[in-house]
């Protein structure tokens, strides 16, 4: 079988060192010179970001912000929808065409559901991040601004827990970035919310320049603000640490989906049987016997975290058909990899791209995925000349993985 052909390494073992030793290991403030890698993104990559929103994202749905003047306006946001980017347009002309002389900013969320190659390139992060700090459980999300709008329309505000930024800045316009520390801001505020006035704290502040091709890193804990005066581009990942809270809520969210069937879970028969022979709960919770239970959920959650190196998921699938798919060669998406968990009866839940979904014929299907994992390229035609028994079964399996970018013809 031959061997995956590896993509261009984006972040170097040489930036790692630059961003952790700058940072003092993702603790401090810091812009960083000229250090955007030059493989990431470009703003072709970000307008065809743009283009597929209106495609990939309904109407009114969360995850695009349009903001011009005093707030978040309808009016732009049904023109982007109504007279989309055009492929010969540049991300300029666009927003010119758009929003004429009119200051305003973009904000999209989840940057990576929109663009296949920006995943790939992001998706390191998870794996640097591990290795070089021992942080395993992440969730990473990935959000694109451009704009000329001032200062963030939200006002002077806090990320939340466990939450740190990196700030990849294209330009061409700079931006300051202005923190404070929380005894200094509520000193000045008054409070911990949101605060709309930054000109009135400003001297108060640290502020850093970002011009194009900085980073710039914003550790968790201070309240900031940016401006940005004049047209600019960035994508930005934020870092958050799983903690207890969250493994648990997203593990009973787990429980709720279709793929979490009880009745075929391996080696977690005789809990799964009691806890639901119970019908009508008349004993207190105490008495119910759902640690392993929970437990199952956390790991569907840890592995579905991991199956796509912390990123949200590609929601959708592409639902395309493949009529010559025989004559085709497969190969894993990297750096991203799919894990598995035995079930009762020759079944398999598979997790990839952080989708779950439970199969049938494990016997024939774990040893396709281990080679793909292993970075084998498959040839489609000789799999299913070998299953010839399944082989329908076995097309509509490869379809969907490539539907969900699992996989992808090589």
């Amino acid at each position: 079988m031959q061997a995956i052909t590896q993509a261009p390494q984006v972040f170097t073992d040489s930036w790692w060192n630059t961003l952790l030793n700058n940072t003092n290991y993702l603790t401090t403030p810091t812009v960083i010179k000229d250090s955007v890698p030059q493989a990431l993104f470009n703003e072709q990559d970000l307008a065809g970001i743009f283009r597929q929103v209106p495609t990939k994202l309904g109407f009114g749905e969360p995850g695009l912000r349009v903001y011009v003047g005093s707030g978040q306006q309808v009016t732009e946001m049904v023109e982007i929808y109504r007279n989309p980017i055009q492929p010969e347009e540049t991300l300029r002309q666009f927003t010119q065409r758009i929003f004429g002389e009119s200051s305003f900013g973009l904000i999209v969320n989840r940057a990576t559901k929109y663009h296949i190659d920006l995943a790939k390139r992001l998706a390191p992060l998870y794996q640097g991040i591990k290795e070089k700090l021992g942080v395993e459980w992440i969730d990473l999300n990935a959000t694109l601004f451009v704009g000329n709008y001032g200062y963030t329309p939200f006002g002077v505000h806090y990320d939340g827990e466990a939450k740190s930024v990196i700030h990849f800045h294209q330009g061409p316009g700079k931006k300051l970035m202005t923190l404070w520390d929380d005894e200094t801001f509520e000193g000045k505020t008054g409070s911990r919310i949101h605060y709309p006035y930054p000109e009135k704290i400003l001297p108060y502040g640290t502020t850093y320049e970002i011009e194009a091709n900085d980073t710039f890193f914003l550790p968790e804990g201070p309240f900031h603000i940016g401006n940005t005066e004049e047209f600019s581009m960035a994508l930005t990942v934020v870092i958050k640490g799983i903690s207890v809270k969250d493994w648990l809520t997203n593990a009973l969210a787990e429980m709720n989906t279709d793929s979490f069937n009880p009745e075929v879970l391996a080696g977690y028969e005789t809990d799964v049987d009691e806890v639901f022979a119970q019908g009508v709960i008349e004993s207190t919770v105490s008495d119910l016997p759902f640690n392993n239970l929970v437990k199952t959920a956390m790991e569907d959650y840890q592995l579905s975290l991991k199956s796509n190196c912390g990123f949200k998921p590609p929601r959708w699938s592409d639902e395309k058909t493949y009529e010559n798919l025989a004559t085709q060669r497969i190969q894993l998406v990297q750096p991203f990899q799919m894990y598995h968990k035995a079930l009762k009866d020759n079944q398999v839940r598979l997790y990839f791209r952080r989708n779950k979904q439970n199969f049938a014929e494990a016997k024939t299907i774990v040893p396709m995925i281990e080679q793909l994992n292993n970075g084998d390229v498959l040839e489609v035609g000789k799999v299913l000349e070998q299953h010839t028994y399944n082989k329908d079964y076995l097309t509509e399996f490869f379809t969907l993985l490539l539907n969900h970018q699992a996989i992808e013809l090589v």
